[in-house]
């Protein structure tokens, strides 16, 4: 089966403009059009062996895995393997060039890699890769093609002229062969229709049937523990660049809480409402940015840990929203995430709610058994808030370690007057209710403590033991932040979680993070001249000792067989023996040496051989290279 040129011109050129790549796909049509001219009038010629054009098939096989390599690392799974397939007829056209100026019938071996040199017949046969290259590359097209209406009936007018050229029958069925050629047209047509609408529902009914993504990533509630289990984690989860001079430690919020039940924090109900981004324009009057916050999000959504005052963030792929809180969020966003980030001091702040002021009973007795805080009551807000935090910071440690809590509720009161230790959950949750108590509107905040740099990556890396939490106290009309844990807390966690291994893991981390950064940003249109020189370059040092040895061969006069006798054995269906008789020697270690003639080798072989080779297989062979000597030079006897 065939393809013929002007199918084979056209279909380069419809996958040229299905891809996006219609200059491209029409100067490699014009290329194929005029090679083809070119060695239909026999002005361009090339004799290879069949090692030569194997040769070339595996350079091309070899091209193509490269290629899919680099596109997988690039683009991952399964993008980078449908765009290998989608550039597979520009890998495979030196095939369809070498099969238009070869002298010869291209052979490719069909058999197990183990019979590749079988000396059999049946183990090459002559194909014609026309056809198979049209098909790959209509397939081609429509892996790479976008939304496009006139793809499929154009791709249809393809197939029907190649049904049609191909077609074994008569010239009165042509009627009949475009009438069922039609038919099965508007068949595929509304045949596809009706699977594009099941696989639309089907897509539709998995997702809210069997999906567990979790619609809103804010949680409401947090227990106090869970940031103690999630502090003994040394993983990287977040990347912070601040703005000179960087802040540390940088508190960076991503949940707000305000109603205590002595064990668990929950915060009110609050809608989160749509939040405009921004254009990425310089910090005005009293803003501070930018900041950029890069991470990664579950599903397309993630809470955004970031500072107070908030003043505009800006954002090129995914949907904020934001809570009376504050607390910003992200939905369908990459799975790669990149924003600038700018505060301003004058940003607008909520006012307290009366929540923010409850304080169960239980724990306003506290506050009499405290008598170095209860005489803080009368005093200005600020000399409350300050006394607070000496007090804490005098009369407590902090550690991860809280023992055997089976010996008793591990509570606050037991923080308070017994053990006086714990870490930074156990110091927010005393200071909101002693805030509290003391009239002092607070909230407990859960997020970040931004502090570690890398030199390596040039920013600030923020652990899963970095994960904190801290106080919000309204004071003079304003949110203000409160952290009461000791400032030994980043030490203590430091010398605690340092393990021989983590220079190992970050710089996996961050090189796989390069990595997967590096191939979202990769945009295949914009490198294609690159690629495609690259391409080019590795082809032609590849494939040039196979030319450089056809060359050679043309050259090479009476050392061997002249380019006539060679065109002669080519083509004639005899010379087959003589070319297996030549391999088997060759395995045998009594091969044909680049200066003896035929006649010379077979007298030689009728002597060393004899054990190995039969009569009447010399005899074949003789009279093949008689004939083959008699049609180049005209005589029985030439040597």
């Amino acid at each position: 089966m065939k393809a013929p040129i002007f199918l084979r011109t056209a279909a380069m050129i419809f996958w040229g403009f299905a891809s996006g790549n219609a200059l491209i796909g029409a100067l490699l049509a014009a290329m194929l059009l005029l090679i083809s001219v070119l060695a239909t009038g026999e002005r361009l010629r090339l004799t290879l062996t069949d090692e030569d054009v194997q040769r070339i098939v595996d350079i091309s096989m070899l091209t193509f895995v490269l290629a899919v390599a680099a596109l997988l690392a690039s683009k991952g799974l399964p993008a980078g393997l449908l765009l290998g397939v989608g550039w597979l007829p520009v890998i495979l056209l030196p095939l369809l060039l070498l099969q238009a100026i070869a002298h010869a019938p291209i052979k490719i071996r069909y058999v197990a890699w183990s019979m590749r040199h079988s000396t059999r017949p049946e183990a090459d046969q002559p194909i014609d890769i026309s056809a198979l290259w049209f098909a790959i590359t209509l397939l081609a097209a429509g892996v790479l093609a976008g939304p496009v209406r006139w793809f499929f009936w154009i791709l249809a007018a393809l197939l029907l002229s190649w049904f049609f050229v191909v077609r074994n029958s008569s010239a009165a069925s042509s009627t009949s062969f475009v009438g069922a050629g039609l038919l099965a047209i508007a068949l595929a047509f509304f045949l596809g229709l009706g699977i594009q609408s099941t696989q639309l529902a089907l897509q539709q009914w998995f997702v809210d049937a069997l999906s567990d993504t979790d619609n809103s990533p804010y949680q409401n509630q947090t227990s106090i523990g869970e940031l103690g289990r999630v502090k003994l984690s040394d993983s990287i989860v977040w990347r912070v660049t601040q703005p000179v001079p960087a802040k540390v430690p940088l508190l960076m919020r991503s949940g707000v809480f305000n109603v205590f039940d002595g064990r668990n924090w929950t915060a009110r109900q609050d809608a989160f409402k749509p939040f405009a981004a921004t254009p990425n324009t310089s910090p005005g009057a009293g803003e501070i940015g930018p900041l950029i916050l890069r991470g990664e999000t579950r599903k397309g959504m993630a809470l955004l840990p970031l500072p107070t005052g908030i003043s505009r963030v800006n954002l090129h792929v995914g949907q904020l929203e934001r809570n009376g809180y504050g607390i910003l969020r992200i939905s369908e966003a990459p799975g790669l995430l990149s924003l600038a980030i700018t505060t301003s001091s004058n940003a607008a702040q909520a006012s307290p709610l009366a929540s923010d002021l409850v304080v169960d009973e239980k724990y306003r007795a506290l506050l009499r058994r405290l008598p170095e805080l209860a005489a803080l009551k009368d005093q200005p807000a600020l000399v409350r808030i300050s006394g607070l935090k000496n007090w804490l910071v005098a009369n407590f440690r902090y550690t991860l370690y809280l023992g055997d809590a089976a010996s008793g509720a591990r509570d606050i009161e037991r923080f308070l007057l017994q053990d006086r230790a714990g870490h930074c959950e156990y110091f927010a949750t005393a200071s909101v209710l002693l805030l509290r108590s003391l009239g002092i509107p607070a909230r407990y905040v859960t997020g970040y403590s931004v502090q570690e740099f890398s030199n390596l990556e040039k920013v600030f890396v923020v652990r899963q033991r970095h994960a904190h939490a801290w106080v919000e106290a309204y004071v003079d009309g304003r949110w203000t932040e409160l952290d009461t844990t000791p400032a030994i807390w980043l030490e203590t966690e430091a010398e605690q979680n340092t393990s021989p291994w983590r220079p190992v893991l970050d710089l996996f981390d961050f090189a796989w993070r390069w990595l997967r950064e590096w191939r979202e940003n990769f945009v295949v249109s914009d490198h294609i001249g690159g690629l495609a020189l690259i391409g080019a370059l590795l082809f032609a040092v590849l494939a040039w000792p196979t030319f450089r040895r056809s060359k050679m061969t043309l050259a090479a006069g009476g050392a061997g067989l002249s380019k006539g006798v060679r065109d002669d054995m080519d083509n004639d269906a005899d010379a087959n023996a003589f070319q297996q008789i030549e391999a088997k020697m060759a395995k045998l270690g009594l091969a044909r040496t680049t200066a003896e003639p035929p006649r010379t080798w077979l007298r030689r072989l009728a002597i060393e051989a004899r054990s190995l080779i039969t009569a009447e297989q010399l005899a074949v062979a003789g009279a093949v290279v008689d004939a083959l000597y008699r049609r180049r030079y005209g005589g029985a006897n030439s040597r």
